[in-house]
């Protein structure tokens, strides 16, 4: 978002701990929107290699995939193929270089939790305006109304914040050096 000279009339002029909430959200949400796409398509290439059945488990659930080829349904893997498919998914996320706070962890699932947490804390910054404090407690609001919540503080607030706020990925993505192409990440 552009940064823009806000109006002496306005009606909302954040304070410096809201602009830097919201700086946090657009920068965290910058750095889920890069990693997304690459951890997602390694993910369904390795699940697409491998063609994994459902565990048995699941023998009596309807709507069950023949083979699990979405990443979001990996739950449905039985612990031999969820091993292998994790050790699959963290040498590909090595070989690009994606930087986790803890080597079992995946940076798609980290990054979602930075920017959640972000949100959280954008919200929190809400009391320090009276008449928005109970946005402070928008996650709580049903049917997606958080979201709306959190979008529309988003919007309030942008004009406020940095030019490259959005552009700034507070999160490293890759370690230093030059991650490999996910092809070659990938190759046995």
């Amino acid at each position: 978002m552009a940064s823009q000279t806000p109006s002496s009339t306005s009606a909302f002029t954040p304070t410096d701990r809201q602009i830097r909430a919201a700086e946090a959200v657009l920068a965290a949400n910058a750095h889920e929107q890069a990693v997304r796409p690459l951890v997602e398509t390694y993910q369904r290439m390795i699940l697409e290699q491998h063609q994994f059945k459902p565990s048995v488990t699941w023998d009596n659930c309807p709507g069950l995939p023949e083979v699990v080829l979405d990443p979001n349904e990996d739950h449905y893997l039985g612990p031999e193929d969820m091993a292998v498919y994790m050790a699959e998914c963290h040498a590909a996320r090595d070989a690009l270089g994606l930087v986790v706070s803890s080597p079992d962890h995946c940076p798609l699932l980290e990054a979602r939790s930075k920017r959640i947490d972000a949100e959280n804390a954008l919200l929190a910054t809400m009391v320090d305006t009276p008449r928005l404090a109970p946005l402070a407690k928008a996650r709580l609001l049903p049917g997606g109304k958080g979201k709306q919540a959190i979008a529309t503080l988003l919007s309030a607030i942008s004009p406020f914040c940095r030019a490259d706020a959005s552009k700034t990925v507070a999160f490293d993505l890759a370690r230093p050096g030059t991650p490999q192409p996910l092809e070659s990440a990938l190759e046995p």
